[in-house]
């Protein structure tokens, strides 16, 4: 077992603090969603639900939010306080009022942030660029 260590800012990670295994994953990730309002679960739920039919997703719970990753990072997830920013990796600019900003990141990689309040907007348009990023992300 690993400790995870203070955070020298002071800010609080008690459900954090006590030990883990780096393995412990699905744990850390149950401590992550859980911290927020339940709608967040269920955003996350949305998300996550879609990335799994496409193929194996790795769930890596920072500070931030929660990484999904296959080869390389396919999206952020981060919540906020009155939302979630899902941050998606596309080789494109998308241009859609749902994307908020989009910023590149390197010569074929365009970083698009979309905040996201419920699950229900975790919709089929949200679906294909999950898909996009999940394949544009895999080798």
């Amino acid at each position: 077992m690993v400790p995870i260590p203070s955070s020298p800012r002071g800010w609080d990670h008690s459900p954090l603090s006590e030990a883990y295994s780096p393995l412990d994953t699905p744990r850390l990730f149950q401590v992550e969603v859980t911290r927020h309002p339940a709608w967040v679960g269920g955003i996350y739920s949305a998300v996550i639900s879609r990335l799994r039919g496409l193929g194996p997703v790795y769930e890596d719970a920072v500070n931030v939010g929660i990484f999904l990753k296959s080869d390389r990072k396919v999206a952020s997830f981060r919540p906020r306080v009155r939302s979630v920013e899902l941050w998606l990796f596309l080789p494109e600019a998308v241009n859609d009022p749902r994307i908020a900003r989009a910023i590149p990141t390197g010569l074929d990689r365009i970083v698009h942030l979309i905040k996201l309040t419920s699950a229900d907007q975790v919709d089929d348009q949200l679906g294909q660029w999950l898909e996009e990023s999940y394949d544009f992300n895999t080798d």
